[in-house]
């Protein structure tokens, strides 16, 4: 009886234990927040091009500057990284600093009601990953938002199959388009050879309430023991 009690409380702490800790590959206890500028977007029918100066071929890398308020303990503020074009997610090494990488996993897919030519406000476009927010005062100032899933890992290191040894992040991308309508800056960047360009800026994040897939199987193997302990003691 006692074994059985000492296993049933076993239990409970292993279960415990396995809710509680989320242990991660990157250290997030300052938040993991990183902020960064100092870019332009050029969105084409194919390609998410982002540049410094003047944009360049589809798959050029362009420069990164951290801003606050990302988190001191993983990034430099005023420090530069990279980030490379989007073409079609999977990515390795979308964005790279010299102390955290980040794998594009995928898009988000937004939410909102259709954008017709009288839309206000949010409205999203059936096949894009783009949120359109168009101001509704004037109609030529839309916000557009594009959030993607990451996978943030240790640079030099690996983030593992299915971010097994990386941490889940979110990615939001944020651009301002001024002077045109949302009718004319879809049609820019559908029709061969047009673009739409503008600023971006951008806040990653670490994804809430999803648990580092190495730590889910370190648990789950501990519960197994516990289980299997449980079991010989019912038996003796």
């Amino acid at each position: 009886m006692n074994l059985q009690r000492a296993a049933a409380f076993a239990f409970t702490g292993a279960i415990l234990l396995c809710a509680t800790a989320s242990a991660t590959p990157i250290n997030t206890a300052g938040g993991g927040l990183f902020n960064f500028s100092n870019l332009s977007v050029n969105v084409t029918s194919s390609c998410i091009n982002f540049f410094n100066a003047t944009p360049g071929a589809c798959g050029t890398a362009a420069t990164l500057t951290v801003n606050a308020p990302s988190d001191p303990a993983l990034f430099v503020m005023n420090g530069t990284g990279t980030i490379n074009d989007i073409v079609a997610p999977p990515m390795t090494g979308f964005i790279n600093t010299p102390t955290v990488t980040f794998d594009l996993l995928g898009f988000v897919p937004p939410s909102g009601p259709a954008c017709v030519p009288s839309s206000t406000g949010i409205c999203t476009v059936a096949g894009s990953p783009f949120e359109f927010n168009i101001n509704a005062n004037n109609p030529t100032l839309i916000g557009v938002t594009l959030a993607t899933n990451l996978c943030a890992y240790l640079t030099g290191t690996s983030a593992g199959a299915g971010c097994s040894t990386g941490t889940a992040y979110t990615g939001i991308f944020t651009s301002q388009s001024s002077g045109s309508t949302l009718s004319a800056l879809l049609a820019a960047a559908i029709t061969p050879g047009g673009a739409t360009v503008g600023s971006v800026s951008a806040a990653l994040s670490p994804t809430p309430g999803v648990p580092e897939p190495a730590s889910m199987l370190l648990c789950g193997m501990g519960l197994i023991g516990v289980a299997v302990t449980m079991r010989k003691t019912r038996k003796a």
